[in-house]
């Protein structure tokens, strides 16, 4: 099982991504906005995808939907990724914004291993 990781701060990649290893899923990373949009345009099969936050200059104007919306919005909207859970890991001003706009669920951070396995465990099988 594959896990697209969206995640530009290198301390957050580090401990999700430990997370997620240690539990025995694969894990994919994008740290930018044109990584993931390739990513979620690319046939490759995840299982589910983690969203957290992008560096964006954008991110304090109310009149632009943010980078992160954009790629749950991009996602839905294609045929082969419209069925993939969609977690925000994040504690930011978008998160509303994401679940309304196609994801399926969130933890906030700071958040420790049991939240982020829990929340993963209800949209994925166990790895084996």
């Amino acid at each position: 099982m594959t896990i697209l990781h969206i995640e530009a701060d290198a301390g957050l990649q580090h401990v999700i991504g430990y997370a997620v290893a240690r539990h025995g899923y694969n894990v994919t990373l994008a740290p930018t906005f044109d990584a993931a949009a390739a990513a979620i345009d690319s046939p490759t099969p995840y299982h589910l995808i983690l969203l957290g936050t992008l560096s964006s200059p954008l991110r304090y104007n109310p009149n632009v939907a943010s980078p992160e919306v954009s790629l749950v919005k991009r996602a839905c909207a294609l045929p082969h990724r419209f069925a993939t859970p969609i977690i925000i890991s994040a504690s930011t001003q978008w998160l509303e914004d994401a679940l309304a706009a196609g994801a399926s669920d969130s933890f906030r951070m700071p958040a420790d291993t049991p939240d982020i396995t829990a929340t993963l465990a209800r949209y994925l099988p166990p790895p084996g």
